[in-house]
């Protein structure tokens, strides 16, 4: 989704969310009120053990791309509050034809918590060559997109020669040759736009005939589709002589 997009979108909400809170909206067809210390206002169970059973189902409007609708609308009124909570496998799980399954307004739009040694406070997937799981854009350069409080960063799997967007090349005699080692990564192949940074791993690396690892760059062999470790001195690089490899998409 565009910057320009995500703003509209936003835009859109605020002004539903302030309708809200003015009560400039129809009455709705049916209302429940009340106060329940503790527990909900309206329960729903569906005991069905089957597979994509659903709680509460809601489609709103039509097929049409000029109007916009809200399948549900949740608003927490008082100071701390939280509009949705979601539990289970998937706590909260949004689909929609414009590409905009969940959207979250607020101090914290949309807010993920797992206390499971194997989950994910959010997960983002895609199934296209060209999706994107996660996206985070801001309005403007100055502006955060992505802000990482505490904690690291981890890229499961990552290792030597792995197909993961972090991971170690090793030259070794089948992809090497004199002062060039080839990259073969299914995320740089083929993509001479692809932005790699890497740095040789910290104990230098000899070979029978003694020579290390030097100072190097990259370059993009266009014959070969594949990317390139070269020394700048043209002295050979080493056979076991590591890189770290981080690979950025554009």
């Amino acid at each position: 989704m565009s910057r320009m997009k995500a703003q509209v979108l936003l835009d859109e909400l605020q002004q539903y969310t302030n309708a809200l809170i003015l009560g400039d909206k129809p009455a709705p067809i049916k209302h429940f009120s009340g106060a329940v210390d503790g527990g909900p206002t309206l329960l729903v169970e569906n005991v069905s053990a089957a597979h994509d059973s659903v709680g509460i189902e809601v489609h709103v409007g039509e097929a049409d791309a000029e109007v916009r609708n809200f399948a549900i609308s949740a608003t927490a009124d008082q100071q701390g509050g939280i509009g949705v909570i979601g539990r289970g496998d998937f706590g909260v799980v949004g689909q929609s034809p414009d590409n905009v399954g969940v959207m979250g307004f607020g101090t914290t739009g949309i807010f993920g918590f797992s206390n499971d040694p194997e989950g994910c406070g959010v997960e983002g997937h895609t199934a296209s060559p060209s999706g994107i799981g996660v996206r985070a854009s801001a309005p403007a350069p100055e502006i955060t997109a992505l802000a990482i409080d505490t904690g690291s960063i981890r890229v499961p799997g990552a290792g030597q020669n792995t197909p993961t967007p972090v991971f170690v090349h090793v030259a070794d005699e089948a992809n090497t040759r004199g002062s060039l080692t080839i990259i073969d990564h299914p995320m740089t192949n083929s993509d001479p736009s692809a932005i790699l940074i890497v740095t040789r791993r910290m104990f230098p690396i000899s070979d029978s005939a003694g020579s290390t690892v030097e100072s190097f760059g990259v370059s993009y062999n266009a014959q070969a589709r594949k990317w390139m470790i070269g020394q700048s001195s043209g002295q050979p690089i080493g056979i076991g002589a590591m890189f770290n490899v981080l690979v950025f998409k554009v």
